[in-house]
């Protein structure tokens, strides 16, 4: 679950890339693609996420609350924005992407987790 809530989220940060580079296309002197490309990626991973999040639930019957899969997600993306500076993460992008790409989904997935399932039923749908 964990990668396929981050493969969607890379495809949508991709996504994300293309509009954010488009939008801020010949401003900034010349780096508005850039500036476009980061905000685009920043945004677009963790909004994959959880639309994959949405996906695996609904496609699979996954017991789970979505709710909290989203705050996890929520959290761990203002919790690295937050501790950036505190933690020296700004020093090496390198450090600051892998952990942005790792604790996005895995905190998500976490609380998504912690929902459980609340009754329902307990087989497991094979399509039949």
């Amino acid at each position: 679950m964990t990668l396929f809530c981050g493969f969607l989220g890379l495809v949508a940060g991709v996504i994300g890339v293309i509009i954010g580079a488009n939008l801020l296309a010949g401003d900034l002197a010349g780096f508005g693609e850039l500036a476009g490309a980061l905000m685009g990626l920043v945004l677009g991973y963790p909004l994959g996420v959880a639309v994959g999040l949405v996906l695996f639930k609904y496609a699979f019957h996954y017991g789970g609350s979505v709710l909290l899969g989203l705050f996890g997600g929520a959290t761990a993306f203002v919790a690295l924005i937050i501790l950036t500076e505190a933690l020296n993460l700004g020093v090496d992008p390198n450090i600051l992407f892998l952990v942005f790409f790792i604790s996005v989904p895995m905190l998500t997935v976490a609380g998504f987790t912690l929902g459980g399932k609340r009754g329902g039923d307990d087989r497991i749908r094979t399509g039949e």
